[in-house]
């Protein structure tokens, strides 16, 4: 019998030593898992203090937003205007170009009979 005490304790011994192997992959992994988080978090921290260096050398370089911003509200303040005296003059326009195509002068001018009496 006692070697068959000898086998169960062998037995207990190889279970309680797989558990033990179980519980360090399982520490193993929560390690890894915790590894990998703080990696990523220096990661994110890296980035974001990167993309505001980057930020601000683009700002130094090229100036502020600011002043894009007002060159492009002046622009548009002059298309507004630009837009409104074409709607004002549109219709005279349109009245003096019909008037100069309907009333044509069929005399020739001065100095094209100057031109062509040099010629001659």
């Amino acid at each position: 019998m006692s070697s068959d005490s000898n086998v169960r304790q062998l037995l207990d011994a190889e279970r309680d030593a797989n558990k033990i192997i179980q519980a360090a992959h399982e520490e193993r992994q929560v390690q890894i898992k915790k590894a990998r988080n703080e990696a990523e978090e220096e990661v994110k921290a890296y980035r974001k203090q990167e993309e505001e260096r980057f930020q601000a050398e683009i700002k130094k370089r090229f100036g502020d937003d600011t002043e894009e911003n007002d060159l492009k509200k002046k622009t548009e303040e002059e298309i507004k205007v630009i837009h409104q005296a074409y709607d004002q003059r549109k219709g005279q326009v349109i009245d003096l170009l019909i008037e100069r195509v309907m009333n044509v002068q069929l005399e020739i001018p001065q100095v094209v009979k100057r031109a062509l009496t040099n010629k001659d």
